[in-house]
Formats: structure tokens, C-alpha cells, sequence
């Protein structure tokens, strides 16, 4: 498998970089890779190639149609190009689309998705968002396989905000019944996909619980987690120091700490029973909730750009950056909001749902959602200006943060709680990338 998959990526790559006399076809070309989840293999090709059009595109993108101006916004802000929205002005006028497009399947789509990469000031994608959702709603019933697929998955999870493995494996389905798919691509899409998920499942299979006969006096349930954690610190620190980049554990357990100890204050008040501002608690919940811990943690394998500097950028505490703040808003927030019905009926620490009510006087919990869900939106517009060429520390560690908020939204997507009740899209979501390998033959 690994032999085959080789050719593929040199034909592909042969491929992308053959001279066109349409730049947008290489841009299909990006997209379509990118989408298939194989693009970890045509980094550098990629990059050098949006080098080359990104001006070819802001100089013409006024001839292109709706879809490949959308597809090239979209394109580019990911990889941390400035383009201004001002590029769909001539298709927007009065909140509403200029003209009849309804029959532009394609590019209503495409714009739909460029939607997701809106930073602050993005006043047109804001209503274009609108607009677009409540055109692909009245078009998915009149539609069939294999768009209709696309477009009801599309509402349900925008491409931006979804997790690579499980965008690409939809993504293989819906590509295969494209007439014009190139054949070599998809195929490498099919046998990588099947390879990782053959890696994850080796590393499942060696997951165990670790154990130490150490400090007896915690009380057992306690225990048993520090070991734990102790262990992991231990077997850690051995695999990073052999790559040299061991210095990267003494962040993540200082880290661990201050997470502890937002913990311990959130028990304090459930102890109590006091609900603090929603100010107050946010500047707790920002740390308990973890998520700068799980950054730190997930670099310590990424010894050639972890940095000290990097994780100095990342430790900051006061003021928190802005990309780690917003990941940690879309964390916390839809958390909140997926558990809170079944957090009331239990012993548990007051969560930004009590808190805003207490903060605002508001009683109607519907009406504090909706507020707490405009700042997750706000979180996301902060997440994608923190991903604009100048980047903070070197992309692929700025993509980590990244991938964490996207694991947030689809854990607690449509105020559910799929962390702490896996419901059965969640579990056909898991069972896909671990389980279900992609037949070959289709």
C-alpha cells in the first residue's frame, strides 16, 4: 500500500504542477487535494503555487464567476493570504444576491463556505451567510445524490469549521461521482486514508493504563489520576529528549498547574454555591477548560518547530493570545451550552449560562444561548484572523489551536454535549475514521 501510494503522490504532484494555461485549475486542483485530507503531502507545493496566483487572482478575480471567486477567498485566507471581501461586492447588493444565481448550485456553495473564514469587519459575508444558508435550505429538497448530499452536509458542518479526517472521508464519497475526478488522486485518497486509519488503530490497540505504588495517602479516585499523569510526564519527557526537545515538558506541566488550580477555584465556588459574574468566570474557565494545556501538550512531538519561543507564545497567561483565547471561547461556551440541562441536575459549578444571567438579569436560558453563540462566532472570527500571513510562531503550530476548535464544534455541535453522551452521529462520526476503512473498488 505504501509503495502504490508513493506513485500516486508523484503523478499528483506531476499533476499540480503542470504548467495551465487556467490558473483556476490549478486552484480546483488545490481544493480537491486539500478536501481529500491528502494535502499533508503537497505542502510545500501548495504554498508555492498560492505564492504564484495570489496576485494573478486579486488582479482578475473580477472575470471569474461566483464559485472560483468564493473558492479563491476561501483558499487563501486559509493559507493566510489578505484578501479583502470586497471581491463579492458585484455580486451583493441590499442584503440579497445582484441578479437571479439560484440556478448557480456551485457557486452558492462555494460562497456558503467562504462564509466560515469571515474575520471582524466582514459586514458582506455576514449577510451573504444569511442569505446563502437560506438558499441552500430551499434547494437541498429540490436537488439529488450527490449534491443534495453535499449541500445538507455543508449546512450541517461548513468545511472550515470540520475535522480533516472526518471532512475527507465524506469528502472521498462525494468526489467519486464527480464525472471529471482525476482517477490518481482519488485513489490516493482512498489507500491514505486507509493506511492512517490502520495507524490509528495500532496505537489504540497500545493505549494502557499506567501505574505507580505512589502517593497512598490521596484519597484512591485521586490517586490513580496523578499516577497516571506522573507516568505520562515520565514516558513523555523520554520520547521527546531523544529528538532534543524535552524542554517543551517543563511547560506543559507548569500548565497543568495553573489548569489545576482554575479547577480547584471552580470547586471552591460549587462548594459554596456562589455563581460569579460571567466575567469573573470566564477568566477562570479560560484556564480550567484545558485547551492551552492540550496546545502545549500536542507540540511536544513537534521538536523541529517548538521552539522555546513558540511555547512562550503559546504559556502566556496575561493577556492569553488571542488565537488560544478564541479556541478556548469556542471550547468553554458551546461546552456550556451542550451540557447545561444535564449540569443543573447535578452538583456542579455554576457555568457561563448562570453566570451571564446573573451578570445581564436575563432569566430566558434560549435568549443567553443565542448570546453566548454570537460570541462563539466572534471567537471564530478572532481564530481566523490569528491564521493571516504575519503568522505569530510557524503555521503548523498555529494549526493545532486551530484544529482543536474544530474538534469543540464538532463535539458540541447543536448545543449537545458529545463529549459526556456520545450520541449516535458522534459514534458513526468515531466509527468512520477508526473503524470503517473505505472500500477500494467503488
Amino acid at each position: 500500500m505504501e509503495e502504490e501510494i508513493g506513485n500516486l503522490k508523484a503523478e499528483v504532484k506531476k499533476e499540480l504542477l503542470k504548467i495551465v494555461e487556467e490558473p483556476t485549475k490549478q486552484l480546483e486542483l488545490v481544493d480537491a487535494i486539500e478536501r481529500l485530507g491528502v494535502a499533508y503531502h503537497f505542502e510545500t507545493n501548495i504554498e508555492q503555487i498560492l505564492d504564484k496566483l495570489y496576485k494573478k487572482y486579486l488582479k482578475e478575480c473580477d472575470k471569474y464567476n461566483l464559485h472560483l471567486v468564493s473558492l479563491g477567498f476561501r483558499i487563501f485566507r486559509q493559507h493566510g493570504f489578505i484578501v479583502s471581501c470586497d471581491v463579492f461586492k458585484r455580486f451583493m447588493s441590499n442584503k440579497d444576491f445582484q441578479g437571479d444565481i439560484s440556478n448557480d448550485i456551485e457557486g452558492i456553495l462555494s460562497m456558503y463556505e467562504a462564509c466560515h473564514v469571515a474575520v471582524h469587519g466582514d459586514d458582506i459575508l455576514e449577510e451573504a451567510l444569511e442569505v446563502t444558508t437560506t438558499l441552500l435550505k430551499s434547494l437541498v429538497d429540490q436537488l439529488k445524490s450527490p449534491m443534495a448530499d453535499q449541500i445538507e452536509h455543508a449546512l450541517h458542518q461548513p468545511l472550515h469549521k470540520g475535522m480533516i479526517r472526518l471532512e475527507s472521508k465524506h469528502y472521498i464519497s462525494f468526489y467519486q461521482k464527480i464525472h471529471s475526478h482525476n482517477k490518481s488522486l482519488l485513489r490516493l485518497a482512498k489507500l491514505d486514508f486507509n493506511l492512517l486509519q490502520s495507524f490509528h488503530q495500532m496505537e489504540l490497540r497500545d493505549l494502557d493504563m499506567w501505574d505507580y505504588s505512589y502517593v497512598d495517602e490521596l484519597p484512591k479516585y485521586f490517586s490513580e489520576c496523578y499516577k497516571s499523569l506522573l507516568d505520562t510526564f515520565v514516558e513523555a519527557e523520554e520520547d521527546v529528549e531523544k529528538q532534543g526537545g524535552s524542554f517543551g515538558i517543563h511547560y506543559c506541566k507548569e500548565q497543568v498547574k495553573i489548569n489545576l488550580e482554575a479547577c480547584f477555584k471552580e470547586a471552591k465556588w460549587c462548594n459554596s454555591n456562589y455563581i460569579p459574574t460571567y466575567d469573573e468566570y470566564m477568566e477562570v474557565a479560560l484556564l480550567s477548560d484545558a485547551q492551552t494545556t492540550t496546545i502545549i501538550a500536542a507540540y511536544l512531538g513537534m521538536v523541529e518547530i517548538a521552539t522555546k519561543e513558540a511555547y512562550e507564545w503559546v504559556f502566556q497567561n496575561n493577556p492569553m493570545p488571542k488565537l488560544v483565547k478564541a479556541s478556548s471561547i469556542i471550547l468553554r461556551l458551546m461546552n456550556d451550552i451542550g451540557g447545561h440541562k444535564f449540569d443543573k441536575d447535578r452538583e456542579h459549578v455554576a457555568s457561563s449560562v448562570e453566570c451571564y444571567m446573573k451578570q445581564h438579569g436575563i432569566s430566558n436560558e434560549i435568549q443567553v444561548y443565542e448570546k453566548l453563540e454570537d460570541q462563539v462566532k466572534d471567537a471564530w472570527k478572532d481564530m481566523n484572523e490569528g491564521m493571516l500571513k504575519p503568522y505569530a510562531i510557524p503555521k503548523a503550530l498555529l494549526e493545532r489551536i486551530l484544529f482543536l476548535a474544530r474538534v469543540a464544534d464538532t463535539l458540541y455541535k447543536g448545543r449537545t454535549d458529545g463529549f459526556t453522551f456520545v450520541n449516535e452521529t458522534l459514534q458513526q462520526k468515531i466509527a468512520s475514521v477508526l473503524i470503517h476503512p473505505i472500500p477500494l473498488l467503488e
